[in-house]
Protein backbone atom coordinates (compact mmCIF):
# COMPACT_ATOMS: atom_id res chain seq x y z
CA UNK A 1 0.00 0.00 0.00
CA UNK A 2 2.87 2.40 0.70
CA UNK A 3 4.16 1.76 -2.80
CA UNK A 4 0.72 2.58 -4.23
CA UNK A 5 0.55 5.88 -2.29
CA UNK A 6 4.05 6.75 -3.43
CA UNK A 7 3.18 6.13 -7.11
CA UNK A 8 -0.11 8.05 -6.74
CA UNK A 9 1.74 10.95 -5.11
CA UNK A 10 4.26 11.11 -7.95
CA UNK A 11 1.46 10.89 -10.53
CA UNK A 12 -0.46 13.68 -8.77
CA UNK A 13 2.68 15.85 -8.59
CA UNK A 14 3.39 15.30 -12.30
CA UNK A 15 -0.22 16.08 -13.20
CA UNK A 16 -0.12 19.28 -11.14
CA UNK A 17 3.21 20.33 -12.69
CA UNK A 18 1.91 19.63 -16.21
CA UNK A 19 -1.30 21.54 -15.53
CA UNK A 20 0.66 24.49 -14.07
CA UNK A 21 3.07 24.54 -17.04
CA UNK A 22 0.17 24.38 -19.50
CA UNK A 23 -1.70 27.22 -17.84
CA UNK A 24 1.41 29.41 -17.60
CA UNK A 25 2.41 28.68 -21.19
CA UNK A 26 -1.03 29.57 -22.45
CA UNK A 27 -1.12 32.73 -20.33
CA UNK A 28 2.29 33.93 -21.63
CA UNK A 29 1.46 33.11 -25.25
CA UNK A 30 -1.92 34.88 -25.18
CA UNK A 31 -0.71 37.95 -23.36
CA UNK A 32 -0.75 40.75 -25.92
CA UNK A 33 0.69 44.22 -25.96
CA UNK A 34 -1.70 47.11 -25.48
CA UNK A 35 -3.02 48.54 -28.75
CA UNK A 36 -0.97 51.35 -30.30
CA UNK A 37 -2.70 54.70 -30.55
CA UNK A 38 0.02 56.77 -32.23
CA UNK A 39 -1.06 58.88 -35.18
CA UNK A 40 1.25 59.59 -38.12
CA UNK A 41 2.83 63.04 -38.06
CA UNK A 42 2.38 63.63 -41.76
CA UNK A 43 1.06 61.93 -44.79
CA UNK A 44 3.60 60.52 -47.19
CA UNK A 45 3.44 58.32 -50.19
CA UNK A 46 4.56 54.67 -49.84
CA UNK A 47 8.30 54.28 -50.26
CA UNK A 48 8.93 57.93 -49.40
CA UNK A 49 10.82 58.48 -46.11
CA UNK A 50 8.96 60.44 -43.45
CA UNK A 51 10.15 63.99 -42.94
CA UNK A 52 11.06 65.35 -39.52
CA UNK A 53 9.12 68.46 -40.63
CA UNK A 54 5.64 67.37 -41.70
CA UNK A 55 4.17 69.30 -44.60
CA UNK A 56 0.92 69.43 -46.48
CA UNK A 57 -0.45 71.39 -49.44
CA UNK A 58 -0.10 74.72 -47.56
CA UNK A 59 3.49 74.30 -46.38
CA UNK A 60 5.06 73.06 -43.18
CA UNK A 61 2.68 72.11 -40.38
CA UNK A 62 3.09 74.15 -37.17
CA UNK A 63 5.61 76.47 -38.83
CA UNK A 64 5.72 80.03 -40.12
CA UNK A 65 6.80 78.49 -43.47
CA UNK A 66 3.15 77.98 -44.29
CA UNK A 67 0.64 79.74 -46.56
CA UNK A 68 -2.34 81.57 -45.12
CA UNK A 69 -5.80 80.11 -45.61
CA UNK A 70 -6.47 82.20 -48.73
CA UNK A 71 -3.09 81.41 -50.31
CA UNK A 72 -1.95 78.39 -52.32
CA UNK A 73 1.49 76.78 -51.86
CA UNK A 74 3.27 76.55 -55.20
CA UNK A 75 6.56 75.20 -53.83
CA UNK A 76 7.49 73.64 -50.49
CA UNK A 77 11.18 72.94 -49.84
CA UNK A 78 13.46 71.86 -47.02
CA UNK A 79 17.23 72.04 -46.68
CA UNK A 80 19.33 71.03 -43.69
CA UNK A 81 18.97 74.54 -42.29
CA UNK A 82 15.82 76.03 -43.81
CA UNK A 83 12.12 75.51 -44.48
CA UNK A 84 10.78 77.40 -47.50
CA UNK A 85 7.32 77.84 -49.00
CA UNK A 86 6.27 79.95 -51.97
CA UNK A 87 2.66 81.09 -51.65
CA UNK A 88 0.34 82.58 -54.26
CA UNK A 89 -2.67 84.69 -53.44
CA UNK A 90 -5.90 85.02 -55.44
CA UNK A 91 -4.48 88.04 -57.32
CA UNK A 92 -1.47 86.07 -58.59
CA UNK A 93 1.05 87.65 -56.21
CA UNK A 94 3.81 85.39 -54.87
CA UNK A 95 5.29 85.39 -51.40
CA UNK A 96 8.49 83.76 -50.11
CA UNK A 97 8.32 82.46 -46.54
CA UNK A 98 11.60 81.08 -45.24
CA UNK A 99 12.29 79.81 -41.74
CA UNK A 100 15.76 79.18 -40.32
CA UNK A 101 15.44 75.84 -38.51
CA UNK A 102 18.03 76.63 -35.81
CA UNK A 103 16.08 79.51 -34.24
CA UNK A 104 12.76 79.72 -36.10
CA UNK A 105 13.57 83.15 -37.61
CA UNK A 106 11.13 84.03 -40.41
CA UNK A 107 11.80 85.98 -43.58
CA UNK A 108 8.68 86.91 -45.51
CA UNK A 109 9.10 88.81 -48.79
CA UNK A 110 7.32 89.25 -52.12
CA UNK A 111 8.59 86.77 -54.71
CA UNK A 112 8.53 86.34 -58.47
CA UNK A 113 9.12 83.48 -60.85
CA UNK A 114 12.38 82.80 -62.68
CA UNK A 115 12.65 81.67 -66.30
CA UNK A 116 13.69 78.16 -65.20
CA UNK A 117 10.61 77.54 -63.02
CA UNK A 118 12.09 78.67 -59.72
CA UNK A 119 11.35 81.67 -57.54
CA UNK A 120 13.32 84.68 -56.34
CA UNK A 121 12.74 87.03 -53.39
CA UNK A 122 14.73 90.08 -52.31
CA UNK A 123 15.36 91.61 -48.89
CA UNK A 124 17.58 94.71 -48.88
CA UNK A 125 20.73 93.62 -50.76
CA UNK A 126 20.10 89.87 -50.30
CA UNK A 127 18.51 87.66 -52.96
CA UNK A 128 16.89 84.31 -52.12
CA UNK A 129 16.56 81.94 -55.08
CA UNK A 130 14.45 78.80 -54.66
CA UNK A 131 14.54 75.87 -57.08
CA UNK A 132 13.91 72.14 -56.90
CA UNK A 133 17.68 71.71 -56.43
CA UNK A 134 18.59 74.36 -53.87
CA UNK A 135 18.04 77.50 -51.85
CA UNK A 136 20.72 80.02 -52.78
CA UNK A 137 21.31 83.29 -50.94
CA UNK A 138 23.37 85.93 -52.73
CA UNK A 139 24.43 89.51 -52.17
CA UNK A 140 25.18 91.06 -55.54
CA UNK A 141 27.44 88.54 -57.29
CA UNK A 142 28.61 86.93 -54.01
CA UNK A 143 27.09 83.62 -52.94
CA UNK A 144 26.43 83.88 -49.21
CA UNK A 145 24.84 80.48 -48.74
CA UNK A 146 23.97 77.57 -51.01
CA UNK A 147 21.78 74.86 -49.45
CA UNK A 148 20.82 71.73 -51.43
CA UNK A 149 17.16 70.74 -51.17
CA UNK A 150 16.62 67.53 -49.23
CA UNK A 151 12.87 67.74 -49.97
CA UNK A 152 11.00 69.72 -52.58
CA UNK A 153 7.45 69.44 -53.83
CA UNK A 154 4.99 71.48 -55.78
CA UNK A 155 1.55 70.72 -54.30
CA UNK A 156 0.01 73.06 -56.88
CA UNK A 157 2.51 73.31 -59.75
CA UNK A 158 2.35 76.31 -61.99
CA UNK A 159 3.45 77.37 -65.42
CA UNK A 160 6.25 79.92 -65.08
CA UNK A 161 5.16 81.57 -68.33
CA UNK A 162 1.51 81.89 -67.36
CA UNK A 163 1.96 82.04 -63.59
CA UNK A 164 -1.11 79.85 -63.19
CA UNK A 165 -1.30 76.68 -61.08
CA UNK A 166 -1.34 73.33 -62.93
CA UNK A 167 -3.52 70.45 -61.70
CA UNK A 168 -0.97 67.66 -61.05
CA UNK A 169 1.36 67.84 -58.01
CA UNK A 170 5.00 66.77 -58.27
CA UNK A 171 7.52 65.74 -55.63
CA UNK A 172 11.27 65.38 -55.69
CA UNK A 173 13.50 64.36 -52.87
CA UNK A 174 17.20 63.92 -52.42
CA UNK A 175 19.79 63.31 -49.76
CA UNK A 176 20.73 66.28 -47.61
CA UNK A 177 24.01 67.95 -48.49
CA UNK A 178 26.98 68.12 -46.13
CA UNK A 179 26.63 70.19 -42.96
CA UNK A 180 28.25 73.61 -43.09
Amino acid sequence: MAKFRFVCGIAAALAAATLFAGIMGKWFNNKSLPPAHAQPLATSTPGEPASPFPADDRGFVNSAARCDGTQTALAVGRTQRSLVVICADQNGNYQYRGVRISDGALLQEPAETTSDGGFVARNDDMTYTVSAKQLMVTSGETVINQEPMSEYRQPHPFSAEAGAPRPNPTTTSGAPGPAR
